[in-house]
């Protein structure tokens, strides 16, 4: 009986040590689990880390790429603007270049003509005289109109038109005295009609103006 009760007790006594070797091996087992876990945290932390790392650098790259990018564009831009630029100041050398030595001279030398023409137009006595020469200046001013060439009365609208004195479109020719107010600084007669040519003055009215007596 009392070698049953020795060997019973034996027996709970290595259960339990089982049991407690089995409760350390659990912990220990918990304890490399939490450990692998937090290993893996770790890893993938740095995993993530590098990633951004490098997304960073590619995304620095991109934008320096871009920059130069732009630049080269804005140097092509600035060039092709110098050329342009370069192309239309040549342009307008040879344009004006030509029409200083060239075309004002004889637009000027065809305006001359018109006056002689007008002018013996108002001495002539005979009306076939007056009717040819009147066939001639209007050919004048057909071949001016064709160069660009307008009179004041074709050029300017009805309440634009420069009745009132104008220096830059006005030649004085002679003051005529006057008691009117209202009349004061405006044309009196014109004695040679003005011409205009791409929108300037080649040739200004000959006018005789008013002015007020004192």
């Amino acid at each position: 009986m009392f070698n049953k009760k020795n060997k019973t007790d034996k027996n709970e006594e290595i259960s339990e040590k089982d049991i407690d070797k089995s409760e350390n091996q659990r912990k220990e087992t918990e304890v490399e689990t939490d450990e692998q876990e937090k290993t893996t945290d770790d890893n993938s932390e740095t995993v993530i880390d590098i990633v951004e790392e490098k997304i960073n650098l590619l995304d620095e790259r991109l934008q320096n790429i871009e920059t130069a990018i732009n630049k080269q564009a804005e140097k092509e831009n600035n060039l092709q603007l110098l050329l342009d630029n370069v192309h239309e100041e040549r342009t307008k050398y040879r344009d004006n270049f030509f029409t200083d030595k060239f075309q004002k001279p004889l637009i000027k030398d065809i305006i001359q003509l018109h006056d002689n023409v007008t002018t013996r137009i108002t001495t002539s006595e005979t009306e076939e005289t007056i009717n040819e020469l009147n066939f001639v200046r209007q050919n004048l001013l057909s071949i001016l109109e064709r160069m660009n060439v307008e009179t004041y009365e074709n050029y300017f609208e009805t309440d634009t038109y420069p009745r009132k004195r104008n220096l830059k479109l006005h030649k004085i020719i002679e003051i005529i005295d006057t008691d009117k107010p209202k009349n004061n600084n405006f044309v009196s007669e014109i004695t040679k009609e003005g011409f205009m040519w791409n929108e300037k003055v080649i040739r200004p009215q000959n006018v005789k103006i008013y002015k007020l007596k004192n």
